[in-house]
């Protein structure tokens, strides 16, 4: 996240440079991300200095649209913008939605999305100012890239990338780097099709309970706030588990498709199912903390008829059997 979020920095402080270069992203840059963190991904973003010693550098147009219909024709007209070179001086657009249903969304876009955890992130805009000097070395290195990005999209962002200093990056070095660029392009290609998401997510649910012999279960009636992220809560109908052991059992996964992406496509099939009132994929649930004080947390919830496999046990047993209760 972190990465990603110095990549879109880049890419607007140094926008002027780029155009100039001609270094221009050709589609307009989406980022998804939950209703409460709105707020915290703009602060983030915007958070340049109000005098810069450089006159090269530029800030973010911020867009907010949650309409799909809306937001695709304010794209299209952001696109013709940029790509014509037409009010590049007020600064690099970018479109904010909390809609996941990614599906709507035009080829005229590039979707990133962020899930959750902005808050703790704190980033230092200095260090993304070229330092004096550097530009034709930077120059250098992007005409290095232009010949082995595998799109445009990935160019302008290894183009972004170069203005970057190794120090902004902690211990990510530039191959991981540019992998996670590839990877963010390739789950903009992947962001649409949330056809396999549904089967992909039950294989990878039970490859993860059979390798881990996972068996910390209990009725949501006994749940204990300490367990959230170690242990799956069941009812009659659903089941419920903390987002820390969501990712970790949908790890392999997001390797190709953004979280966000891959919960839109369990909410669509309608195997996840969040409160109508949730942008963030969860529900709340009571657990007890340790002095037995019910307290309100939210968590995922997945409804168990449609995650049982066809001629097996349901997965609640499964569980059970590796736990050695029975249900």
């Amino acid at each position: 996240m972190h990465e990603t979020l110095l990549l879109l920095k880049s890419l607007a402080m140094n926008f002027p440079i780029l155009h100039e270069w001609g270094v221009v992203f050709p589609k307009i840059i989406t980022i998804v991300v939950p209703t409460d963190e709105l707020w915290e991904i703009k602060e983030i973003l915007k958070n340049f200095p109000e005098q810069c010693e450089n006159t090269n550098n530029s800030d973010f147009r911020f867009f907010y649209i949650s309409d799909v219909k809306k937001l695709n024709a304010k794209a299209f007209q952001l696109q013709t913008e940029l790509l014509n070179g037409i009010k590049t001086e007020f600064g690099f657009p970018l479109i904010l939605t909390d809609n996941f249903n990614t599906e709507g969304i035009g080829n005229h876009q590039f979707i990133i999305f962020f899930d959750e955890g902005l808050s703790d992130v704190n980033i230092d805009n200095f260090i993304l100012y070229p330092e004096n000097g550097s530009l034709q070395q930077i120059k250098r290195k992007i005409e290095e890239y232009k010949k082995k990005a595998a799109s445009v999209e990935e160019f302008c962002f290894l183009a972004a990338k170069s203005f970057i200093p190794q120090r902004a990056m902690a211990t990510t070095s530039e191959e991981l780097l540019i992998e996670m660029i590839q990877r963010l392009c390739q789950q903009n290609e992947d962001a649409r099709d949330v056809k396999c998401v549904t089967e992909m997510f039950l294989n990878c649910l039970y490859e993860w309970q059979k390798r881990k012999c996972f068996g910390n279960i209990c009725h949501v009636l006994e749940a204990s706030l300490f367990e959230r992220d170690t242990h799956i809560f069941y009812d009659d109908k659903f089941i419920y588990m903390g987002s820390k052991l969501f990712r970790e059992i949908t790890l392999p996964l997001t390797k190709y498709v953004a979280i966000t992406s891959l919960k839109s496509g369990l909410v669509k099939d309608e195997i996840l199912i969040p409160e109508k009132s949730s942008s963030n994929f969860t529900v709340k649930v009571t657990c007890r903390d340790e002095n037995g004080i019910p307290q309100r947390i939210r968590m995922i919830r997945l409804k168990e008829e449609k995650i049982n496999m066809l001629g097996e046990m349901s997965f609640i047993s499964i569980c059970m059997l590796a736990k050695g209760d029975k249900k």
